[in-house]
């Protein structure tokens, strides 16, 4: 049967660089409304342990670390493709039941915001925390773990006697100890407690711990050496994509959402950084606000490092 051609619109530097010359074999890990998220391995070593994790969206989805914008989603939506159905990378083509996707004419763009630049306006950033977490919260109608770094917030959601949010509880007070010591024991304790914690294919515990990660990317020089090591613990404990998008975020990288804030920040422009926090808190029903409160969190655990170096 003939396959239906779709191109697709951009796609990041990060997977680009890994899908370039490969022959890949795999299969659909989840199909949504609006995305498509394929797991890939190597042809010739299909026993390999960590797939390459590739996320096919609409054109109305945000650029991402691990997503490829399609100019036609729909016609992968109409056809349904169930979870398990094969997926063939080669050529600069993605083969899937009645549908080719090819990444040749794609745009490529770089998911890691200029971390040097914004190592010298960590000062700044910490200045303007409290201002960022006022201005979350209030764009923010539902409970979320930003609800952990405002104790006066009333949560507007889960209940505090429920049972997930008493074992937030719990982990953040053993962290904020444990921040005390070193930053090494800080990401360490967050892999062990925090790694696969809430529910959802990104559960709200690793969103966090993107967002620890970007903090230290903003302000350490040895950001990669730091998150490498917990993130590859934190990738064990969770689902397929979410230990992708931990990895992604050990790397430095982020979506096009999180690119904004943190160039808002460098700018130092007040009106860009509201702007770019509402971009950040649009990303999925708690996804944004939760990977925001772990770097806010991060960000004032850094201070003594951050305001030497700014």
């Amino acid at each position: 049967m003939k396959r239906t051609v779709i191109n697709a619109i951009s796609v990041s530097n990060s997977v680009s660089d890994r899908l370039n010359g490969a022959v890949l074999q795999g299969v659909v890990l989840h199909h949504h409304t609006r995305t498509c998220t394929l797991a890939l391995k190597p042809e010739a070593n299909p026993e390999a342990l960590s797939p390459i994790v590739v996320t096919l969206a609409d054109a109305s989805v945000e650029d991402g670390p691990l997503n490829i914008l399609l100019d036609a989603f729909n016609l992968i939506r109409e056809r349904n493709i169930a979870a398990g159905a094969s997926v063939i990378y080669k050529e600069d083509r993605l083969e899937l039941p009645g549908v080719i996707v090819s990444i040749a004419g794609a745009a490529r763009w770089n998911p890691a915001p200029d971390w040097q630049k914004a190592r010298a306006a960590t000062g700044y950033a910490l200045d303007l925390r409290t201002e960022i977490l006022r201005q979350a919260n209030s764009r923010v109608s539902h409970a979320t773990l930003l609800d952990f770094l405002s104790p006066s917030r009333p949560s507007a959601g889960a209940a505090e006697t429920d049972a997930l949010t008493m074992r937030f509880t719990s982990v953040f007070q053993q962290l904020r100890q444990i921040s005390a010591t070193s930053l090494k024991d800080t990401l360490a304790a967050g892999a062990d407690k925090l790694a696969g914690l809430g529910g959802g294919l990104t559960p709200a515990g690793d969103d966090f711990l993107c967002g620890v990660m970007m903090a230290v990317w903003f302000s350490h020089d040895d950001a990669a050496k730091l998150c490498k090591p917990p993130a590859e613990i934190m990738a064990q404990r969770t689902t397929t994509l979410s230990a992708a998008l931990l990895r992604e975020a050990a790397m430095g990288h982020c979506s096009m959402s999180w690119r904004r804030f943190i160039a808002s920040l460098i700018l130092r422009d007040r009106a860009l950084i509201e702007s770019a926090v509402t971009g950040v808190l649009s990303h999925g029903a708690t996804s944004g606000a939760d990977s925001l409160a772990g770097f806010l969190w991060m960000l004032e655990r850094m201070e003594p490092v951050s305001r030497v170096s700014s």
